[in-house]
């Protein structure tokens, strides 16, 4: 079953090796890009994507607010959690990932990363 994935990272070079690093792993699924929060709600809102990678300091919406909408939204409707990947440069931003782990398919990884921990991680999102 093919499954949607939103990446929402502001730098166009980001996006463009994100979206070639996940097809190495998950080369049939459907790969939605937005170049800031809001593309990415709107994208969310229209597709319901299975999983949503985002930077955290974006234009319009930043990661969290984006976050904080797709959780919002999901316990509203009362729709399974629609697992998150942050990934950014922001030290601590972890920490504060830690607090929402334990209720939502969630976690964070500091730039720049690998292309082994990227996969990891997505993998262990959509288990």
């Amino acid at each position: 079953m093919k499954r949607r994935i939103v990446i929402a990272e502001d730098d166009g070079m980001m996006r463009t090796l994100y979206a070639r690093m996940i097809r190495t792993l998950l080369p049939d699924d459907e790969i939605l890009i937005a170049s800031n929060g809001l593309e990415a709600w709107i994208l969310y809102d229209q597709q319901r994507p299975d999983l949503m990678i985002s930077d955290l300091n974006m234009p319009e919406l930043d990661g969290w607010q984006l976050f904080m909408r797709v959780k919002d939204d999901c316990e509203a409707r009362d729709l399974p959690p629609v697992p998150f990947l942050f990934c950014t440069a922001v030290r601590g931003s972890a920490a504060t990932v830690d607090e929402y782990e334990s209720s939502w398919p969630l976690c964070c990884i500091l730039k720049p990363f690998s292309i082994e921990l990227l996969h990891e991680k997505i993998r262990l999102l959509l288990e």
